[in-house]
């Protein structure tokens, strides 16, 4: 699977370990913008997310919707630190969504992954191109 990362920098390395470990290809974006058009117009199947993106202009949530607009089913896992009811109370008319309040152990975000894997339609409604790693992803 093809998992696109817009997560605070100090995390999204941990994530991308723990992601390829799993055999997934994890490309992480420094902004909303570019991770919403390389969900849209690449091979990608799933967005994991945080609420606040500080370096970003657009938050996680309005991330999400912006995408389904185009690919409606579309997976996304949002990694948060705030509680699921209030989540549930932003992100309501969101669909394939599921939420994993922090601090987590990698037992559940592995589950959660597996999970939201199961929900991914196996053939993308996208173009069969992928972003470049190399060119998307955070150096630290």
């Amino acid at each position: 699977m093809h998992i696109a990362l817009l997560e605070d920098p100090s995390i999204m390395e941990i994530l991308t370990v723990a992601l390829e470990r799993q055999g997934h290809t994890a490309i992480s974006f420094p902004d909303a913008i570019l991770a919403i058009t390389a969900c849209i117009e690449s091979q990608i199947d799933l967005l994991i997310t945080e609420i606040k993106l500080p370096h970003s202009a657009i938050d996680g949530l309005d991330t999400i919707r912006l995408i389904q607009l185009r690919r409606p089913a579309f997976p996304a896992l949002i990694l948060s630190i705030y509680s699921r009811s209030q989540i549930a109370a932003m992100c309501g008319d969101l669909h394939n969504v599921s939420v994993l309040q922090k601090p987590f152990c990698k037992a559940q975000f592995d589950e959660k992954v597996r999970f939201l894997q199961s929900s991914v339609p196996s053939t993308p409604p996208c173009k069969p191109r992928l972003p470049q790693p190399q060119s998307a992803r955070l150096s630290l």
